[in-house]
Parts: structure tokens; sequence; C-alpha cells
């Protein structure tokens, strides 16, 4: 496989709750071809779905993206941009360097009497 997405085969579908089961996703994505395998993580909240060829995930994830399964909204990306980001990186950047010890005098040096 090169590394073009439209290469792809699988797709990654997140937010899959425990109430989706495989046979769910199975009738939801067998309307844009033939699936090879679909792999069902629910203690990972997502879901695998091979098919038989790249330009099937490639409809599918263009006609599914958001689509309501279950209590939620699926979310799909192809399995490699999936390891690259795997939590929005907005928050990371500023939150924990806002604090320093600059307010917090010790006064260990005079010791008293």
């Amino acid at each position: 496989m090169t590394g073009d997405d439209r290469s792809c085969r699988s797709l990654w579908v997140g937010n899959i709750t425990v109430e989706v089961t495989e046979k769910d996703l199975w009738d939801l994505f067998k309307t844009f071809g033939e699936i090879e395998s679909i792999r069902v993580l629910h203690q990972r909240f997502c879901a695998f779905v091979n098919f038989k060829n790249a330009n099937m995930a490639a409809r599918a994830l263009e006609k599914l993206q958001g689509v309501e399964l279950g209590s939620t909204k699926l979310v799909m990306r192809y399995p490699d941009r999936w390891i690259q980001r795997t939590l929005p990186s907005t928050q990371r950047t500023n939150t924990s360097l806002g604090f320093s010890a600059a307010g917090t005098q010790h006064s260990s040096a005079s010791t008293g009497f």
C-alpha cells in the first residue's frame, strides 16, 4: 500500500457505543460495496471496516461521515490518519505552562530564633 489515502481499503470508525453491533455496521456500510471484515472494539469506542477495494472505502467515508448510529454521530478516518492524531492538541499547548512558582516565596533562609 502506498501512502495515498485513496488506496486504503480500511476505515476507522469512531464514537461506537456499546449498543452498536457488528451487524449494525455491516448493514450501514454494505450499501457502499463488498465488505471483507468488520472488527468492533467497544472498549476503545471504535471499529474497523475493511472493504474489498479502496473505492468502496472512499465512497463510504464521503457519504457516511457524521451519520447517526445509535445515540451518537459516527466519525470516520483512514486508519493511518487516526494514528497520526488521536487527540486534539489544542488544549495541550498552554494549560500546563501557565503556572509557575514565582508567587510562592519560601523564607527558609531566615530560620528565626
